[in-house]
């Protein structure tokens, strides 16, 4: 049997859609259970892993992450993942175990995540910001999230879907999936996979396909040329360094809020420079003259 390998794809169609397949299944596996996370979290996780995945196909250099934090007025409370270029993920949910959810067989999870929500979407370097969006979500699921982003933050058209399946043993699927419009594409061979992938159908579409090559093969005549990949690895968060990693997310987007705001004139900047030496490094002219 053929071990199971989570992996990113993408590229373009010949009408110039771009697609981008992310298979997340092992990574949120192993990730839930280092959390001790139970069937609610470890699925609101998933759906947030798979989301920030499809991300890592924007991440252009080294060390580039992509951060995803949503806040929801739901049981979950919060969800934070991250995704870098080199294809890690790592994320945690606000509350792990949902004793109103847990118990059952099908958990209904637009109740687990709420009726709304805020999503902040960042891209950064280490100690530096690329880009950073903040919107209000309805419903605040990873998805609508991811689409919030790119539709307004980034004024990119795309289609997003997040397929998460869970059977006896545990998560069986956390896949996602993205189709952009970009620059002089066929418009109406976007239209037809946007529509596809919005579908009621497409998440059991998504979640049951073969690989990403048949997923591309039957939105788009003739599929992908030259697809690119990159294989997905989890990376463990030790509980000590959570709330670590949760405020350099805060810090990064204060700074941005400051650098945002009008920059201080010259004159006061010139001011605030100068240093003003301190009564004991320059004593008063009659003090020099006792002194003499």
């Amino acid at each position: 049997m053929e071990k199971q390998r989570d992996i990113l794809v993408w590229g373009r169609t010949g009408g110039n859609v771009r697609l981008v397949f992310a298979d997340a299944t092992k990574a949120a596996r192993d990730l839930a259970a280092s959390h001790l996370a139970g069937p609610a979290a470890s699925e609101a996780l998933a759906e947030g892993l798979a989301a920030a995945a499809l991300l890592c196909a924007d991440l252009g250099t080294p060390q580039e992450a992509a951060t995803l934090q949503l806040k929801t007025d739901g049981p979950i409370s919060s969800l934070l993942v991250e995704a870098t270029f080199e294809g890690t993920l790592r994320g945690y949910t606000g509350k792990k175990i949902l004793n109103d959810f847990d118990g059952e067989g099908e958990i209904d999870m637009d109740a687990v995540f709420g009726g709304h929500g805020s999503c902040n979407v960042m891209v950064s370097l280490p100690g530096s910001i690329l880009s950073q969006s903040a919107t209000s979500v309805v419903p605040p699921r990873p998805a609508n999230a991811l689409g919030q982003y790119y539709g307004l933050g980034a004024q990119r058209p795309v289609a997003v879907a997040v397929a998460v399946e869970r059977g006896a043993g545990g998560l069986a699927c956390a896949r996602g999936f993205l189709a952009e419009k970009m620059p002089g594409c066929d418009d109406a061979e976007f239209g037809a996979i946007a529509a596809a992938v919005s579908g009621e159908g497409f998440r059991a579409r998504l979640a049951g396909a073969a690989g990403a090559a048949a997923l591309f093969g039957g939105l788009a005549a003739g599929g992908v040329a030259a697809p690119e990949t990159r294989p997905l690895l989890r990376r463990y968060i030790r509980s000590s360094t959570v709330n670590t990693w949760h405020m350099r997310v805060r810090s990064c987007h204060s700074r941005a809020v400051i650098s945002s705001r009008r920059a201080p004139s010259r004159r006061i900047c010139a001011a605030l420079s100068t240093k003003r030496p301190s009564p004991r490094e320059a004593p008063s002219v009659s003090t020099r003259a006792n002194r003499r």
